[in-house]
């Protein structure tokens, strides 16, 4: 803060390098949360914007089992600890992109502080309640969220979303401004692919094992298929249904959950990626096989396709069409224009990069500005206040 000697205060400084924390309990690669803050740090960090991402430390952290998958935690932040290291870095903006123990902390510790808070929602938590609850704790689930996600929004300076239907959600719960950007992409997946004109041979379903993935109609197609080679990444609650299909389906392949140098090296060696959910928010395992310059099959509930420059780079399950019936449709298309088709794919995924972080970087430096200058008109109001009593 600059006071000159006669006690008055200059205008709002911020310096080039505007800093934001992201607080989250979604640990990198482990989701697709975790993996976008984990992909748009260095990105904006090379564009002038510090980012740190403030997660749970696997090894050391307090975390519970999260109803209905095993191989997920709820994460519990060790307060002292995570308000120590966010205020040595002393950010202009707290960025909170999950609803949970982290998300309200972080929350309470940016009114604290008087600092702007950005929420990434990038999750429907209250559609997923219909696959994991029964009546009556399916409507009471629903509320809980609804109501953590009221308090979040109506504190916040903006709502960052990658959905136009989570979008709606956030203005009806009262967010002051809702922001409709697009998904990032890690550095793995950003450097050239290579692309062949060839048959279509081998198929990718990469993510959460779980039923709002629609994991079962992936295990129909493999079965339909049989001179297809099916791959699966991933892991979740459906883990021992996968291994099980595998003990009998010898065109089936389970690889487990795959770190992203690993996922990469899958998508290459892929012709296909499909992704048929019920439930898909965006679906960025998909916009990262475009960016591989490979075909992409994806159900009509993928928030991708709401997007027009990415809708018309990919293949989408018609309705009522089951999957092993698209994927033949897209197998008979001449190999030389399917890979004319995810060459364009490739460039749209790029583009989409490319805005999503410009966005970010000018939503983070006109929040930092703000904030800044609050501070400042605090300050000069509790100065004046105190030299005219």
């Amino acid at each position: 803060m600059n006071t000159s000697r006669a006690g008055v205060i200059s205008p709002p400084l911020l310096n080039d390098t505007p800093r934001a924390a992201v607080v989250s309990d979604a640990i990198p690669e482990r989701n697709g949360v975790g993996s976008y803050y984990r992909d748009f740090a260095p990105q904006l960090e090379a564009q002038g914007v510090r980012i740190e991402v403030f997660h749970p430390d696997e090894r050391n952290g307090w975390s519970l089992p999260l109803p209905g998958d095993s191989t997920q935690r709820l994460w519990l932040p060790a307060l002292r600890d995570l308000k120590d290291r966010i205020e040595r870095f002393a950010p202009h903006v707290l960025i909170l992109p999950t609803p949970g123990a982290y998300g309200l902390y972080g929350l309470w510790l940016a009114r604290r502080l008087k600092l702007k808070v950005i929420i990434g929602f990038h999750t429907d938590f209250e559609a997923l309640t219909a696959h994991y609850c029964r009546a009556p704790w399916d409507r009471l689930v629903r509320q809980s969220w609804r109501g953590v996600n009221r308090r979040l929004f109506r504190h916040s300076a903006a709502v960052v979303t990658t959905c136009a239907r989570l979008a709606e959600q956030v203005q009806i719960l009262g967010a002051a401004q809702t922001h409709h950007l697009g998904a990032v992409l890690g550095p793995e997946f950003l450097t050239p692919p290579s692309v062949d004109a060839k048959p279509l041979r081998s198929v990718l379903f990469a993510g959460r094992l779980a039923a709002e993935k629609n994991l079962a109609a992936f295990l129909r197609a493999v079965e339909r298929l049989p001179d297809l080679d099916f791959h699966i990444a991933g892991d979740g609650p459906g883990r021992h249904e996968v291994i099980t299909a595998c003990a009998r389906l010898p065109n089936l392949h389970y690889h487990g959950w795959c770190q992203r140098h690993s996922l990469r090296e899958l998508m290459d060696a892929s012709d296909l990626l499909v992704l048929p959910s019920h439930v898909e928010s965006f679906g960025t395992v998909a916009l990262e096989a475009m960016a591989r310059a490979r075909l992409v099959l994806v159900s009509a509930h993928c928030g991708l396709v709401e997007w027009p420059g990415l809708a018309s780079k990919v293949a989408v399950l018609g309705k009522n069409e089951n999957l092993a019936t698209a994927i033949e449709r897209l197998r008979r298309i001449d190999p030389r224009l399917r890979h004319e088709m995810a060459r364009s794919a490739r460039s749209a995924a790029l583009n989409m990069n490319a805005a999503a972080l410009s966005g970010w970087k000018t939503l983070i430096q006109n929040t930092a500005r703000a904030g800044v200058a609050e501070k400042v008109d605090t300050t000069a109001t509790v100065a004046c206040t105190r030299a005219t009593s």
